[in-house]
């Protein structure tokens, strides 16, 4: 396996090689303590970069965004969209392969940061974006199918996420009518499914232990 260091100088010319080489010596560091160093910085100019872009574009239409700055929602993804933009073109995971889920991540902060605001909705809109907020759960429900693993134990895992997300769902549905009885028969099936599926995936062969 290559080391770590290997790995970060694969990324940079032979030339700036040279001159980051006599940088880490003069300051007493490794070179890729002091390439790391540089990325972080290139991650705060981009950034930067990118609010600098949204403050002269709220400059141009001054009216336009006294108003959207009112909204709350707004102003989250304010702060999300330049930390997105920074951490896709700046990945600041060292592992190519984890960074896909360093992304999937961010879905489910933009979504938290949102979602608490959704009283902050002008009535008029309020049926269209629970449409919209409902529809990413309807999404991640019809394509539970896609999200597996070929590793039995993983598989296990990711059952129970399913299981506890049918829970959690028919928890606070039923909750709205304090139906504490069908919630109870609800958690039931859903446990006993949860059997089968494990028991299922114990005996499926062709995956890995």
């Amino acid at each position: 396996m290559a080391r770590k260091e290997d790995v970060i100088i694969m990324r940079i010319s032979g030339e700036f090689k040279t001159f980051l080489k006599k940088k880490a010596k003069e300051k007493g560091v490794s070179l890729s303590k002091l390439i790391e160093e540089r990325l972080y910085d290139t991650y705060k100019a981009d950034k930067e970069q990118i609010l600098n872009l949204i403050a002269k574009r709220k400059q141009e239409r001054p009216k336009l965004w006294a108003e959207l700055d009112k909204s709350p929602i707004v102003r989250e993804f304010e702060d999300y969209i330049p930390s997105l933009f920074t951490e896709f073109v700046n990945p600041l995971s060292k592992d190519p392969k984890y960074q896909p889920t360093i992304l999937i991540g961010w879905i489910r902060h933009i979504l938290t940061q949102t979602i608490k605001h959704f009283d902050s909705v002008d009535e008029e809109y309020k049926r269209e974006a629970a449409d919209r907020f409902m529809g990413i759960g309807q999404t991640v429900i019809e394509a539970m199918s896609q999200i597996k693993s070929q590793d039995k134990k993983t598989q296990e895992e990711i059952i129970n996420l399913k299981a506890e997300f049918a829970e959690r769902t028919i928890y606070h549905f039923t909750a709205l009518a304090f139906a504490k009885d069908s919630y109870s028969k609800a958690k039931s099936e859903i446990e006993k499914v949860r059997n089968e599926l494990v028991q299922e995936l114990k005996k499926k062969p062709g995956i890995k232990e």
